[in-house]
């Protein structure tokens, strides 16, 4: 049981922080097909409705700050526990939960720094993980900026769990540092939107982990408004296998303090380590 939970949190990612908490995701059915484009919207039309029907450029222009509570589930192991996640401008994150037989578990990203704190340790957010966490925490992620994105593409309609959606290929462009080649994989992914109501419903992306990187499935759902912005409080994330549920039930806006997103006493102790291997490596 232990070394399965080890597995199963290991898959745990941490949700899109933001005004569009609920990011993409969840698989197509196998059935579904493409419809050839004819007469259809453009991605940046697509993307600037959703914006429209949630208000959630509104809210990310006159905000600083967010707070989230919920509920964080696995169903497979039937244990659940509350789940807070804190975003502030311009690159801010910090994701915390507490499970049965799992203990409270810490992911954060300052600006600068990415770290996770689990069951299976302490460590520091490196490589493409890193670079991961640098695009999930921008603040004004939702909004799709063209400057953002080297691709954002229409692909036509599909039929994703019942409901009709228009397809999206989104690429976002690689940040400095970054590997166009080597990152283009864990940059992309493929979002739908309800072609009726004009919200976010699911997608495929590719998540970097310890485990490697792995195809991310997650269907978002039950949109309510909070503070003036519609919000999906549902979203259930599947990969290889296992399943993490989301329940949101409380959004406040700039009432975060700046210290909440400082790196801990024990990371930056591993920071200090890292600097002084480096330091002895290169002075031989």
């Amino acid at each position: 049981m232990k070394i399965r939970l080890r597995n199963a949190f290991a898959l745990l990612l941490v949700p899109w922080v933001g005004v569009g908490i609920a990011a993409p995701l969840r698989a197509v059915q196998d059935a579904a097909v493409a419809t050839p484009r004819t007469d259809l919207p453009s991605a940046r039309e697509v993307v600037d409705r959703f914006l429209q029907v949630t208000n959630a450029r509104a809210i990310l222009e006159k905000t600083s700050n967010v707070r989230v509570k919920g509920k964080l589930t696995l169903p497979a192991f039937r244990i659940e526990g509350p789940l807070e996640i804190l975003g502030a401008k311009p690159d801010r994150f910090l994701v915390r939960s507490a499970l049965a037989q799992v203990g409270e578990t810490v992911q954060g990203f300052d600006g600068q720094v990415g770290w996770s704190s689990d069951m299976t340790g302490t460590r520091l957010l490196e490589g493409n993980e890193l670079l991961q966490a640098r695009l999930k925490s921008d603040w004004e992620a939702p909004l799709k900026k063209d400057e953002d994105y080297e691709k954002l593409e229409l692909l036509g309609k599909e039929t994703v769990e019942g409901v009709e959606c228009y397809e999206l290929e989104v690429v976002a462009r690689p940040l400095e540092g970054m590997d166009r080649d080597a990152t283009l994989k864990v940059r992309s992914s493929t979002e739908y939107y309800a072609v009726d109501s004009g919200l976010l419903v699911g997608g495929v992306s590719t998540q970097s982990s310890p485990l490697g990187e792995i195809p991310i499935h997650v269907s978002i759902s039950d949109y309510k408004e909070f503070a003036g912005s519609l919000m999906a409080t549902k979203m259930k994330q599947s990969a290889m296998g296992q399943s993490f549920e989301f329940t949101l039930e409380s959004v406040e806006y700039d009432v975060v303090p700046a210290d909440a997103f400082a790196v801990p006493k024990e990371i930056q102790a591993l920071i200090e380590e890292k600097k002084a291997r480096e330091g002895s490596s290169a002075g031989k």
